[in-house]
């Protein structure tokens, strides 16, 4: 997907969405206006292999509620390609359906929180991954990128040996970068704004009667409520 301007910037956006928040949709919208990104696109997951199935609701009342959570926002979209696929969702697999899907010339934006790409190492195809699309990783204030590069140096660099990690500054975005050499792809860590909210308190709210109003957009509380998801543990 190009403009005349050249490759169009696409951030993807994945989870379990269960359910999607108000914190999710601050930082997608944080992120795209910081890298200037033409759409964000959500990606549920079906089976995120780090997670048990069997403690996700149904995939079309995840996929249902992020719709209802976007659909306010021309710059945000959903995509079922997970829920689509039988068995685990890889995000090297998802990537790669992407990227056919898209076009080569898209410039993609994997966006993550900083605690799960800590755990980057344990991916599939993780060496694939880094080269294949750039990460912004959603990070607190004042979190430096120095302990990022030494996580990464004691776990990625050591499984594989042809990546190596530089420091860098992106100053068109104001954030500390790493350049997952010898990819051309870059690691970008942005402080954002953090609202203490979680899809687990949600729940555990919902199970016991108490308010979620402001927690989730309105829509979403609404369908949560008259589909009585979350009533059971």
């Amino acid at each position: 997907m190009t403009t005349p301007e050249g490759p169009v910037r696409l951030g993807i956006l994945g989870g379990t969405f269960d359910p999607i928040h108000l914190g999710h949709l601050r930082a997608a919208e944080e992120i795209r206006e910081r890298f200037e990104l033409a759409q964000v696109l959500f990606v549920p997951a079906a089976r995120p292999p780090h997670k048990e199935a069997g403690h996700l609701i149904d995939p079309t009342h995840r996929l249902r509620m992020t719709e209802l959570a976007t659909n306010e926002n021309d710059a945000f979209a959903v995509s079922t390609i997970e829920i689509d696929t039988p068995g685990p969702s890889y995000s090297i697999d998802t990537l790669g359906a992407l990227q056919a899907e898209l076009g080569p010339q898209s410039d993609l934006y994997f966006i993550i929180g900083a605690d799960a790409f800590m755990e980057i190492h344990t991916w599939k195809g993780v060496d694939g991954l880094l080269q294949a699309t750039n990460f912004v990783v959603m990070s607190r204030p004042g979190s430096p990128v120095q302990e990022l590069f030494h996580v990464l140096e004691k776990t990625v660099t050591s499984r594989w040996p042809h990546l190596t990690f530089t420091f860098g500054l992106d100053e068109s975005c104001g954030v500390e970068t790493l350049q997952a050499a010898p990819s051309q792809k870059v690691i970008y860590l942005v402080p954002i704004v953090h609202l203490d909210i979680s899809s687990t308190d949600i729940r555990q709210r919902v199970r016991s009667g108490r308010s979620i109003r402001y927690l989730v957009p309105a829509p979403v509380e609404e369908y949560i409520r008259r589909q009585a998801l979350y009533k059971e543990s």
